[in-house]
């Protein structure tokens, strides 16, 4: 199996080839390379590629999904930045879209890396004779839509202004798991989705895709406190003390091992290193 490292230097040279025939030589296009290329963990596609390889999966169409995915992670990450979002003026060290070409090109590219997931992916699969494509395209686009990671963005831009009053840290849950936790559910689901999986395996993978993204953002907030000394946004040092936090986290874990037992995907096995 690839490792993660392995797999985004492989990613980051394979993207720029990639996407040069759907893009013009012109500002948004060079926004769009500016936010995609050579950019993140690539933690989502990894996901996708290397459970889709593990369930043997063809190769065109497991790497349709993983580029297909990270663009809409791209895009949301654009939008996310906005100033009327979380404003923020750098992201991976370096300015983010709308410091260096403005909000109205950020809107644009945000909106155009949307577009270009769904163009990219129609192409590429127009000639696959998978029966679920469409199934898989359906529940991605879904779940990064206004029932899943919009939502989710929305719930979070709702608490942080205060228009919702109180909130719990049941809320909180509920917003990660549709901001943070749909891309990841698609990362994890499309394979088996694509690979007509049966009701269980379907059922106990989206559990796991579940705790690992409240996991993933437990441990982001954790590490958040490292850096900032501080609580910043909404966080769940908000609702718990440290020591609950990463009590919670090693319960998560917990979980999700007796799950990857069940499943026995080396994918899940290595995705649960990843956040521990």
């Amino acid at each position: 199996m690839m490792n993660i490292n392995t797999f985004k230097e492989n990613f980051d040279k394979r993207l720029p080839m990639e996407l040069k025939p759907y893009l013009n030589d012109d500002v948004i296009s060079e926004a769009i390379e500016y936010a995609s290329y050579d950019a993140g963990k690539r933690l989502r596609p990894f996901i996708l590629h290397s459970l889709g390889s593990e369930l043997e999966l063809d190769k065109r169409l497991v790497n349709a999904f993983a580029v297909a995915l990270e663009l809409i992670h791209n895009y949301s990450l654009v939008h996310d930045d906005l100033p009327a979002m979380d404003n923020d003026d750098y992201r991976r060290g370096k300015f983010t879209v709308h410091k260096k070409y403005g909000e109205a090109n950020a809107i644009l590219c945000g909106d155009a890396l949307l577009n270009l997931s769904m163009e990219y992916l129609a192409h590429k699969l127009r000639d696959n004779d998978n029966k679920n494509i469409l199934k898989a395209m359906s529940y991605m686009y879904r779940s990064s839509g206004v029932k899943g990671m919009i939502l989710g963005q929305s719930e979070d831009i709702r608490m942080e202004s205060g228009d919702i009053g109180e909130y719990t840290y049941d809320d909180y849950k509920t917003m990660i798991l549709n901001k943070t936790g749909r891309l990841f559910n698609i990362a994890f689901l499309v394979p088996c989705i694509l690979a007509d999986k049966d009701e269980d395996t379907m059922k106990n993978v989206l559990i796991f895709s579940r705790l690992f993204a409240m996991s993933f953002q437990i441990k982001d907030d954790l590490d958040d406190l490292k850096e900032n000394k501080e609580i910043d946004g909404n966080n769940i040092l908000k609702f718990h003390s440290l020591e609950e936090a990463k009590e919670i986290l090693e319960e998560n874990l917990k979980k999700m091992k007796a799950l990857q037992a069940k499943l026995n995907y080396e994918t899940t096995k290595y995705s649960l290193e990843l956040i521990k």
